[in-house]
């Protein structure tokens, strides 16, 4: 009896180390990606890199699979690297216990390009086309019936890691305000009133995602975004109709337009909301609406 113990620990030990799969793959590498080329294979679990190997050169080069051993059961993402850059990508590669899971990599010359994966430490760049509505408010600017916004430009992100994402943005925007025809800033009987303004944005946006994303095509994802912006107004002017006389006021505004914007949906398609942080319309013209809703388109990666 006093050889139990030894034995159970010895029985749990052998369930123990057999509670692991492995991972076979047979590449089908050109020949001259493999000699003209720095190849790198990159195995990863949960989003975290857990393996990572310089492939050797072998002609042909499937007698020289690629083996990972002692993988805890689940599913992992394998990659192939050219120069630091993937160009093979294969998901949701199912490793069970006591089993070998096995699958073929093909990468030839002719499709030396980027091809779908994740990018999980690189840079990435995007395109964004946002549509917003200013909402009237009758307390803050009673004269002011609505604002209408769209905005072009482009995103640039550093990704430490599949969630997270750092980036700046720059690009340009037009405005259109209208005011209430029945109401009148000035004693004169009046047609229309407007604001229009067209200029230049940037600032930083933080992002919080669960993106797949993809080399010269659309990522998709749940994404969320924070950011600040400044926006830079080259032409803003105040455009008064009479009757047959027009007015058109300039140098109407300071330059201290900041705003905050949150960017919420799964990309490509986010909700947009924007709130101007300060007045920067010079008084006594009122100011225009402080809260903007609407859509965000967002295309990338760009790059």
């Amino acid at each position: 009896m006093k050889y139990w113990p030894l034995f159970i620990v010895l029985f749990f030990s052998v369930n123990g180390f057999a509670q692991t799969g492995k991972i076979k793959v047979w590449p089908y590498i050109d020949y001259n990606l493999q000699t003209d080329n720095k190849l790198s294979a990159k195995l990863f679990f949960e989003d975290s890199l857990i393996d990572q190997r310089n492939i050797p050169f072998t002609f042909p080069s499937y007698e020289n699979p690629i083996q990972f051993y002692s993988l805890a059961p689940g599913y992992y993402t394998f990659e192939i690297h050219i120069n630091g850059y993937m160009h093979f990508s294969k998901g949701q590669i199912l490793v069970k216990s006591d089993s070998i899971t096995t699958f073929y990599a093909y990468l030839y010359n002719n499709s030396y390009s980027p091809i779908e994966g994740k990018d999980h430490t690189e840079k990435y760049t995007e395109l964004f086309n946002n549509f917003s509505f200013g909402l009237p408010n009758k307390i803050l600017s009673p004269l002011i019936a609505g604002q209408y916004k769209i905005s072009q430009g482009g995103s640039s992100y550093f990704n430490p890691n599949k969630w997270l994402g750092f980036g700046g943005v720059i690009g340009y925007y037009t405005n259109y305000t209208d005011f209430y025809k029945d109401e009148t800033f000035t004693l004169f009987e009046k047609k229309r009133e407007r604001y229009f303004t067209f200029g230049l944005t940037t600032g930083a946006i933080i992002r919080l995602s669960g993106i797949t994303h993809k080399t010269n095509d659309i990522s998709y994802g749940p994404s969320l975004d924070f950011g600040v912006l400044y926006n830079l107004p080259f032409v803003h002017r105040h455009v008064y109709v009479s009757g047959n006389s027009k007015i058109v006021n300039r140098r109407i505004h300071n330059y201290t337009d900041f705003s905050g914007i949150i960017r919420i949906g799964f990309l490509p398609v986010t909700l947009l909301m924007e709130y101007r942080i300060n007045n920067f319309i010079k008084s006594p013209l009122p100011q225009e609406p402080r809260f903007k809703l609407g859509l965000s388109l967002i295309f990338g990666d760009v790059s």
